[in-house]
């Protein structure tokens, strides 16, 4: 939509279930760390991740997405989200997960939260 001009080009709007959201700025600490994870003004991080588990979290479950991770900088955690998503596991540093999808991998909770 922003190619079109419907909407700015800017990483900040969001198209979201139909409605268009505009987020807060990431902090530096966010940027770095999606930046890493996909090779590539401070909202609280409550109210990121509250839009995270309420509105990201349901939308990947009805698409039959197996498993979603959130990651809490701020609280140094991992929410792991599977199957229907009604129920999450709070992984913490010092711990690893294994992805549904590659059973024989574990990652290190403290190198997703670096």
């Amino acid at each position: 939509m922003g190619e079109t001009g419907i909407l700015a080009d800017n990483p900040r709007i969001e198209l979201i279930a139909g409605a268009v959201l505009v987020r807060e700025p990431t902090c530096s600490r966010h940027a770095g760390t999606v930046d890493r994870l996909y090779v590539g003004g401070h909202p609280g991080a409550a109210e990121v991740l509250l839009l995270d588990r309420r509105v990201k979290i349901p939308l990947y479950a009805r698409a039959g997405i197996r498993e979603a991770w959130l990651l809490g900088l701020p609280t140094e955690h991992v929410e792991v989200f599977r199957g229907r998503y009604h129920e999450s596991a709070r992984v913490e540093r010092g711990s690893s997960l294994t992805p549904l999808a590659f059973l024989d991998l574990a990652l290190a909770a403290d190198e997703l939260l670096r």
